[in-house]
């Protein structure tokens, strides 16, 4: 009788899907840059078969997110709200604006805060 997946393994199959979709990435493609089948991605997919950490740093890699954002649970903080440095790590984008983020001057992040934030509320009214 076949093992049942486990849950978090389910979860991070789940979530190295919806990430390499987000990204237009195929299985195929993936499966390219990791130096593994594509048959060996539908496997961890589907959480049928489980990933190393040395798969899953390498796959986070590809997919341009951080190892611990494709596990269950890391997007929240202990209140239940979203953890922002994990949600924004997760996205595609995300870590290239953390990286630039800490190339600028105190004042250049306060600009963009402001940016971001006068960005934020305009759409909040669009949206009403």
């Amino acid at each position: 009788m076949p093992e049942t997946p486990d849950p978090v393994d389910l979860h991070i199959g789940a979530q190295v899907r919806a990430r390499r979709k987000r990204m237009g990435m195929s299985q195929e493609q993936l499966a390219s840059e990791l130096r593994l089948t594509f048959q060996q991605v539908q496997k961890y997919e589907r959480g049928a078969n489980r990933i190393s950490g040395s798969k899953l740093w390498a796959i986070a890699r590809a997919l341009k997110c951080s190892p611990g954002g494709l596990f269950p649970e890391q997007d929240q903080l202990d209140d239940g709200k979203p953890d922002p440095v994990a949600a924004m790590a997760g996205e595609m984008g995300g870590l290239v604006m953390a990286e630039l983020w800490l190339e600028l001057t105190p004042s250049q992040r306060l600009g963009l805060e402001r940016i971001a934030q006068t960005i934020r509320d305009v759409s909040r009214k669009v949206a009403a």
